[in-house]
Protein backbone atom coordinates (compact mmCIF):
# COMPACT_ATOMS: atom_id res chain seq x y z
CA UNK A 1 0.00 0.00 0.00
CA UNK A 2 2.95 2.55 0.49
CA UNK A 3 4.27 2.00 -3.21
CA UNK A 4 0.66 2.43 -4.28
CA UNK A 5 0.41 6.11 -2.19
CA UNK A 6 4.03 7.13 -3.29
CA UNK A 7 3.07 6.11 -6.97
CA UNK A 8 -0.44 8.26 -6.32
CA UNK A 9 1.36 11.35 -4.92
CA UNK A 10 4.12 11.38 -8.01
CA UNK A 11 0.57 10.94 -10.54
CA UNK A 12 -0.69 14.11 -8.35
CA UNK A 13 2.41 16.51 -8.66
CA UNK A 14 3.50 15.57 -11.97
CA UNK A 15 0.10 15.69 -13.48
CA UNK A 16 0.43 18.47 -16.20
CA UNK A 17 -3.32 19.10 -16.71
CA UNK A 18 -3.64 20.23 -13.22
CA UNK A 19 -2.37 23.74 -12.83
CA UNK A 20 -4.66 25.20 -10.99
CA UNK A 21 -2.34 26.97 -7.96
CA UNK A 22 -0.01 28.04 -11.37
CA UNK A 23 -0.93 31.45 -11.47
CA UNK A 24 0.18 32.66 -14.88
CA UNK A 25 -1.80 34.76 -17.95
CA UNK A 26 -0.78 32.80 -21.38
CA UNK A 27 -1.98 36.66 -22.14
CA UNK A 28 0.85 38.24 -20.37
CA UNK A 29 3.78 38.71 -22.63
CA UNK A 30 6.91 41.14 -21.98
CA UNK A 31 7.93 44.14 -23.55
CA UNK A 32 11.12 43.85 -25.55
CA UNK A 33 14.18 45.61 -24.50
CA UNK A 34 14.34 49.08 -26.64
CA UNK A 35 16.86 51.88 -26.86
CA UNK A 36 16.29 55.27 -24.82
CA UNK A 37 16.90 59.02 -25.60
CA UNK A 38 17.65 61.70 -22.79
CA UNK A 39 18.48 61.55 -19.58
CA UNK A 40 16.54 58.33 -18.22
CA UNK A 41 17.92 54.82 -20.04
CA UNK A 42 14.96 52.27 -20.11
CA UNK A 43 15.04 49.08 -18.79
CA UNK A 44 18.16 47.37 -17.91
CA UNK A 45 20.60 49.08 -20.51
CA UNK A 46 23.87 48.75 -19.95
CA UNK A 47 25.97 51.14 -21.93
CA UNK A 48 25.36 54.70 -23.26
CA UNK A 49 26.69 56.57 -26.79
CA UNK A 50 26.95 59.82 -26.64
CA UNK A 51 26.55 61.53 -30.36
CA UNK A 52 28.22 64.77 -30.99
CA UNK A 53 26.61 66.65 -34.20
CA UNK A 54 29.36 67.86 -36.16
CA UNK A 55 28.47 71.99 -36.75
CA UNK A 56 29.63 73.76 -40.35
CA UNK A 57 30.41 76.96 -39.67
CA UNK A 58 27.18 78.00 -42.02
CA UNK A 59 25.17 75.83 -40.28
CA UNK A 60 26.37 77.31 -37.03
CA UNK A 61 25.41 80.86 -37.96
CA UNK A 62 22.08 79.45 -39.15
CA UNK A 63 21.36 78.56 -35.69
CA UNK A 64 22.64 81.43 -33.93
CA UNK A 65 20.04 83.76 -35.61
CA UNK A 66 17.49 81.28 -34.62
CA UNK A 67 18.87 81.08 -31.28
CA UNK A 68 18.83 84.35 -30.58
CA UNK A 69 14.70 84.45 -31.74
CA UNK A 70 13.97 81.61 -29.87
CA UNK A 71 15.84 83.04 -26.97
CA UNK A 72 13.50 86.51 -27.57
CA UNK A 73 10.70 84.72 -27.85
CA UNK A 74 11.11 82.66 -24.89
CA UNK A 75 12.29 85.58 -22.25
CA UNK A 76 8.84 87.69 -23.80
CA UNK A 77 6.67 84.88 -22.47
CA UNK A 78 8.73 83.76 -19.48
CA UNK A 79 10.72 86.98 -18.48
CA UNK A 80 13.75 85.09 -18.90
CA UNK A 81 15.15 82.34 -16.69
CA UNK A 82 16.47 79.07 -17.79
CA UNK A 83 14.63 75.80 -18.62
CA UNK A 84 14.59 72.43 -16.78
CA UNK A 85 16.58 69.31 -18.28
CA UNK A 86 16.88 69.17 -21.71
CA UNK A 87 17.17 65.58 -23.61
CA UNK A 88 20.77 65.65 -23.80
CA UNK A 89 23.88 65.46 -21.99
CA UNK A 90 23.84 69.09 -21.22
CA UNK A 91 21.26 70.24 -18.30
CA UNK A 92 19.96 73.66 -17.48
CA UNK A 93 20.91 75.54 -20.64
CA UNK A 94 19.99 79.04 -21.67
CA UNK A 95 16.81 78.79 -23.51
CA UNK A 96 17.55 78.51 -27.20
CA UNK A 97 21.26 76.78 -26.88
CA UNK A 98 21.85 73.25 -28.48
CA UNK A 99 24.86 71.31 -27.10
CA UNK A 100 24.58 69.32 -30.15
CA UNK A 101 24.79 66.27 -28.45
CA UNK A 102 22.53 63.58 -27.69
CA UNK A 103 22.88 60.62 -25.74
CA UNK A 104 21.24 56.85 -26.24
CA UNK A 105 21.28 54.20 -23.78
CA UNK A 106 21.18 51.08 -25.54
CA UNK A 107 22.58 47.29 -24.65
CA UNK A 108 25.62 45.60 -25.55
CA UNK A 109 23.98 42.28 -25.85
CA UNK A 110 21.42 43.76 -28.34
CA UNK A 111 24.24 45.84 -30.49
CA UNK A 112 26.79 42.74 -30.26
CA UNK A 113 25.21 39.51 -31.17
CA UNK A 114 22.50 38.89 -33.97
CA UNK A 115 21.93 39.18 -38.00
CA UNK A 116 21.23 42.91 -37.40
CA UNK A 117 24.52 43.52 -34.93
CA UNK A 118 27.26 46.00 -35.25
CA UNK A 119 30.74 44.43 -35.53
CA UNK A 120 32.14 47.94 -34.14
CA UNK A 121 30.14 47.59 -30.78
CA UNK A 122 30.72 43.45 -30.83
CA UNK A 123 34.47 44.37 -30.97
CA UNK A 124 34.81 47.41 -28.61
CA UNK A 125 32.62 45.15 -25.34
CA UNK A 126 36.00 42.48 -25.93
CA UNK A 127 38.19 45.18 -25.35
CA UNK A 128 37.40 45.94 -21.28
CA UNK A 129 40.36 47.41 -20.74
CA UNK A 130 39.52 50.72 -23.22
CA UNK A 131 38.67 54.29 -21.03
CA UNK A 132 35.30 53.63 -22.50
CA UNK A 133 34.70 50.89 -20.30
CA UNK A 134 35.38 53.49 -17.09
CA UNK A 135 31.72 54.97 -17.80
CA UNK A 136 30.41 52.60 -20.14
CA UNK A 137 30.04 55.44 -23.03
CA UNK A 138 30.95 55.55 -26.54
CA UNK A 139 31.74 59.12 -27.71
CA UNK A 140 30.92 59.32 -31.57
CA UNK A 141 31.22 62.75 -33.61
CA UNK A 142 28.92 62.44 -36.46
CA UNK A 143 28.03 64.72 -39.96
CA UNK A 144 24.70 66.64 -39.69
CA UNK A 145 22.52 63.84 -41.50
CA UNK A 146 24.32 60.70 -39.61
CA UNK A 147 23.16 62.19 -36.68
CA UNK A 148 19.97 62.88 -37.35
CA UNK A 149 20.03 59.13 -38.63
CA UNK A 150 21.66 57.70 -35.86
CA UNK A 151 17.86 56.83 -34.10
CA UNK A 152 16.82 54.85 -37.63
CA UNK A 153 20.15 52.64 -37.47
CA UNK A 154 19.20 52.28 -33.57
CA UNK A 155 15.87 50.92 -34.54
CA UNK A 156 17.18 48.71 -37.08
CA UNK A 157 19.37 46.89 -34.54
CA UNK A 158 16.40 46.24 -31.83
CA UNK A 159 13.84 45.52 -34.12
CA UNK A 160 13.15 43.64 -37.77
CA UNK A 161 11.50 46.65 -38.85
CA UNK A 162 12.81 47.73 -42.73
CA UNK A 163 14.65 51.15 -42.50
CA UNK A 164 12.63 54.18 -44.63
CA UNK A 165 15.04 55.33 -47.00
CA UNK A 166 15.09 58.46 -48.69
CA UNK A 167 17.52 60.72 -50.79
CA UNK A 168 18.66 62.76 -48.00
CA UNK A 169 19.14 60.21 -45.31
CA UNK A 170 20.40 56.99 -47.79
CA UNK A 171 24.30 58.03 -48.00
CA UNK A 172 24.50 59.10 -44.53
CA UNK A 173 22.83 55.51 -43.49
CA UNK A 174 25.41 53.59 -45.48
CA UNK A 175 28.18 55.67 -44.02
CA UNK A 176 26.81 54.57 -40.64
CA UNK A 177 26.60 51.06 -41.94
CA UNK A 178 30.16 51.02 -42.93
CA UNK A 179 31.23 52.88 -40.10
CA UNK A 180 29.63 50.53 -37.25
CA UNK A 181 30.65 47.21 -39.76
CA UNK A 182 26.57 46.27 -40.69
CA UNK A 183 27.08 44.77 -43.93
CA UNK A 184 23.47 43.88 -44.17
CA UNK A 185 22.84 47.41 -44.00
CA UNK A 186 24.82 48.91 -45.74
CA UNK A 187 23.94 46.50 -48.78
CA UNK A 188 20.09 47.76 -48.30
CA UNK A 189 21.43 51.09 -48.46
CA UNK A 190 23.68 50.64 -51.77
CA UNK A 191 20.45 49.16 -53.32
CA UNK A 192 18.21 52.12 -52.42
CA UNK A 193 20.76 54.54 -53.85
CA UNK A 194 21.15 52.74 -57.05
CA UNK A 195 17.26 52.63 -57.54
CA UNK A 196 16.67 55.97 -56.39
CA UNK A 197 19.16 57.75 -58.56
CA UNK A 198 18.11 60.26 -61.09
CA UNK A 199 18.41 63.81 -62.09
CA UNK A 200 16.27 65.04 -59.82
CA UNK A 201 17.89 63.24 -56.39
CA UNK A 202 21.45 64.05 -58.03
CA UNK A 203 22.00 66.90 -56.65
CA UNK A 204 21.06 65.66 -52.66
CA UNK A 205 22.71 62.65 -53.75
CA UNK A 206 26.30 65.12 -55.00
CA UNK A 207 25.93 67.23 -51.57
CA UNK A 208 25.48 64.00 -49.15
CA UNK A 209 28.73 62.18 -51.49
CA UNK A 210 31.04 64.97 -50.70
CA UNK A 211 30.22 64.95 -47.12
CA UNK A 212 30.95 61.78 -46.54
CA UNK A 213 33.67 61.44 -49.70
CA UNK A 214 32.09 59.04 -52.25
CA UNK A 215 33.68 59.68 -54.85
CA UNK A 216 32.08 57.05 -56.58
CA UNK A 217 28.98 59.01 -56.05
CA UNK A 218 29.87 61.91 -56.74
CA UNK A 219 31.07 61.07 -60.11
CA UNK A 220 28.16 59.94 -61.16
CA UNK A 221 26.09 62.99 -59.73
CA UNK A 222 28.40 65.48 -61.78
CA UNK A 223 27.86 62.84 -64.85
CA UNK A 224 24.11 63.16 -64.97
CA UNK A 225 24.14 66.59 -64.04
CA UNK A 226 26.27 67.69 -66.43
CA UNK A 227 24.68 65.38 -69.26
CA UNK A 228 20.60 66.80 -68.59
CA UNK A 229 21.90 70.41 -67.37
CA UNK A 230 19.21 71.72 -69.71
CA UNK A 231 16.84 69.90 -67.53
CA UNK A 232 17.59 71.14 -64.45
CA UNK A 233 14.95 72.43 -62.44
CA UNK A 234 15.03 75.57 -60.11
CA UNK A 235 14.77 73.65 -56.90
CA UNK A 236 17.65 71.54 -58.04
CA UNK A 237 19.85 74.57 -58.98
CA UNK A 238 19.63 75.86 -55.17
CA UNK A 239 20.68 72.27 -53.79
CA UNK A 240 24.16 73.01 -55.74
CA UNK A 241 26.97 74.48 -54.21
CA UNK A 242 29.32 76.90 -55.92
CA UNK A 243 32.16 74.30 -56.02
CA UNK A 244 29.24 72.19 -57.20
CA UNK A 245 28.50 74.18 -59.93
CA UNK A 246 31.64 75.05 -61.33
CA UNK A 247 32.80 71.09 -61.25
CA UNK A 248 29.56 70.26 -63.69
CA UNK A 249 30.68 73.54 -65.76
CA UNK A 250 33.90 71.38 -65.93
CA UNK A 251 32.89 67.91 -66.89
CA UNK A 252 33.74 66.49 -70.14
CA UNK A 253 30.15 65.21 -70.06
CA UNK A 254 28.47 68.66 -70.18
CA UNK A 255 25.92 68.62 -73.23
CA UNK A 256 23.80 72.11 -73.51
CA UNK A 257 23.80 75.09 -76.31
CA UNK A 258 25.45 77.86 -75.22
CA UNK A 259 22.26 80.53 -75.07
CA UNK A 260 20.35 77.98 -72.70
CA UNK A 261 23.82 77.88 -71.10
CA UNK A 262 23.73 81.59 -69.86
CA UNK A 263 20.23 81.13 -68.98
CA UNK A 264 21.08 78.64 -66.61
CA UNK A 265 23.76 80.44 -65.40
CA UNK A 266 21.25 83.38 -64.87
CA UNK A 267 18.83 81.36 -62.75
CA UNK A 268 21.53 80.02 -60.64
CA UNK A 269 23.10 83.74 -59.71
CA UNK A 270 19.62 84.25 -59.09
CA UNK A 271 18.78 81.38 -56.53
CA UNK A 272 22.47 81.51 -54.87
CA UNK A 273 22.72 85.58 -54.04
CA UNK A 274 25.80 87.13 -53.12
CA UNK A 275 26.79 83.54 -53.18
CA UNK A 276 28.22 83.53 -56.30
CA UNK A 277 31.51 85.24 -56.87
CA UNK A 278 33.13 86.76 -59.87
CA UNK A 279 36.23 84.02 -60.24
CA UNK A 280 32.66 81.66 -60.62
CA UNK A 281 31.06 83.84 -62.86
CA UNK A 282 34.14 84.12 -65.18
CA UNK A 283 34.63 80.49 -65.48
CA UNK A 284 30.94 79.35 -66.51
CA UNK A 285 30.79 82.19 -69.04
CA UNK A 286 34.25 81.97 -70.68
CA UNK A 287 34.07 81.81 -74.10
CA UNK A 288 34.74 78.16 -74.87
CA UNK A 289 31.60 77.37 -72.38
CA UNK A 290 29.57 80.03 -73.58
CA UNK A 291 30.40 81.81 -77.09
CA UNK A 292 26.80 83.47 -77.18
CA UNK A 293 24.36 84.70 -74.49
CA UNK A 294 20.66 84.70 -75.00
CA UNK A 295 18.96 87.89 -74.95
CA UNK A 296 17.36 87.26 -71.87
CA UNK A 297 20.28 86.54 -70.04
CA UNK A 298 22.58 88.84 -71.19
CA UNK A 299 21.21 92.11 -69.31
CA UNK A 300 20.35 90.40 -66.38
CA UNK A 301 24.52 88.74 -66.66
CA UNK A 302 26.05 91.72 -67.04
CA UNK A 303 24.34 93.04 -63.96
CA UNK A 304 25.28 90.51 -61.77
CA UNK A 305 29.26 90.81 -63.28
CA UNK A 306 29.06 94.62 -62.50
CA UNK A 307 27.87 93.95 -58.86
CA UNK A 308 30.47 91.41 -58.43
CA UNK A 309 33.17 93.50 -59.60
CA UNK A 310 32.26 96.44 -57.04
CA UNK A 311 31.73 93.59 -54.37
CA UNK A 312 35.33 92.55 -55.21
CA UNK A 313 36.58 95.61 -55.28
CA UNK A 314 38.21 95.22 -59.02
CA UNK A 315 37.24 97.04 -62.31
CA UNK A 316 36.83 94.79 -65.13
Amino acid sequence: HKKDSVKNDGDHYFNLDEDDEWEYDADDKEEPLTWSEGDEPSNFCDWTIEVQRIVHEQESDTALKNQGKDNSKYNNKHGGGKRGKENNSSKNEEPGTNSNVKCYHVHKAILSVGPRRSDYFATLFKQSHLSEFATNTSHIQLEPSAADSFPALLDYIYTEKMIKFSAKNATALRHLAHYFGMRPLWKQASAFIRGDFSLDTAATYLSEAIVYHDEKLENASIAILAENIEEINRRTLTKLSPSSFERIFASPRLKCRSRKLSDIVLKYCQTQGGSVDMSLLMKCTRSEVMPSVSRKAALPLLKVAVAGEQKAGVDM
